[in-house]
């Protein structure tokens, strides 16, 4: 006899992947959006992107992502074809979107693949920031007791949408917290002085030659005791509520590339934990 689902165990990362995959393609491309029934091949995908941004032969060296992708691209192709973008549930920035595209000539099947980059992107970093911060708020029974006691400010307010209005500030720094030691974000910047330039960093002087590219690593930045203390690479996520300085927080890029897409990224996982929280509390 199968355990009630209350006492049945579950693959938390999956789930939550899964969970996040689905409610995003939903809310962007409507019901009939273009990865239900083939979510398995999104991950796919995911999984062996490494090899296909090697480029050598991907239908060999990296079949199973190589097919996950073209599998994606396909039921995007379908979609379109069938006119599905117009339907009322589609998201605007989709609609526009694709109207974008075929203003300016692209082919369906191009067009198909901009839309799996742009899903791809709102998905992956996202379900995984979600299920980390799941899995430290449960790992820790006062952190869990605050986010709840956070979320029922309102104990007439019957939606989760208005809980968050009233009260996100622990929720915020969880959602931090689980960014700045899991995102390992890489910004790249290229010299533009043809001379090159001569920069000063810390009384020390550093010479970057014209055209020469230079990375700035999130993750070397965030897990820096200098900028963080010697507690930097525990989980803490009091240390955004004591005023902490956001210059050296880069889990969205910075400057002229700060990631666009990052209120519609903080406002899933937020919720996502939201409800999760909230929804066992009868339950726990």
């Amino acid at each position: 006899e199968s355990p009630p689902p209350s006492q049945r165990e579950i693959d938390l990362l999956a789930w939550t992947r899964n969970l996040v995959a689905l409610a995003t393609a939903r809310s962007l491309y409507g019901a009939s959006n273009p990865l239900e029934g083939i979510e398995g091949s999104f991950w796919e995908f995911d999984h062996g992107l490494g090899g296909l941004l090697v480029g050598i032969c991907p239908q060999v060296t990296a079949r199973k992502a190589y097919r996950g992708r073209e599998k994606l691209v396909q039921s995007f192709a379908a979609w379109l074809r069938n006119g599905k973008h117009k339907e009322a549930d589609v998201a605007p920035i989709i609609a526009n979107r694709v109207a974008m595209a075929a203003k300016h000539g692209w082919e369906l099947q191009e067009v198909a693949r901009s839309e799996v980059s742009f899903l791809f992107a709102g998905i992956v970093n996202t379900a995984t920031t979600s299920f980390w911060g799941v899995l430290q708020t449960f790992n820790d029974p006062k952190l869990l007791g605050g986010l709840r006691a956070e979320l029922a400010v309102d104990p007439n307010s019957k939606t989760i949408e208005a809980r968050l209005r009233d009260a996100k500030l622990l929720l915020e720094a969880v959602v931090n917290e689980c960014l700045r030691l899991g995102s390992d974000t890489y910004s790249t910047r290229v010299v533009v002085p043809k001379e090159g330039v001569e920069v000063e960093v810390k009384g020390k002087e550093y010479w970057f030659q014209g055209g020469a590219m230079v990375q700035i690593s999130g993750g070397t930045i965030h897990a820096s005791k200098e900028n963080w203390g010697e507690d930097a690479r525990e989980f803490k996520p009091e240390r955004f509520l004591k005023g902490v300085s956001f210059k050296n927080f880069r889990a969205f890029g910075g400057g002229q590339t700060l990631c666009p897409g990052r209120n519609f990224a903080l406002a899933v996982v937020r919720l996502l934990i939201a409800m999760v929280v909230t929804s066992l509390i009868s339950r726990l």
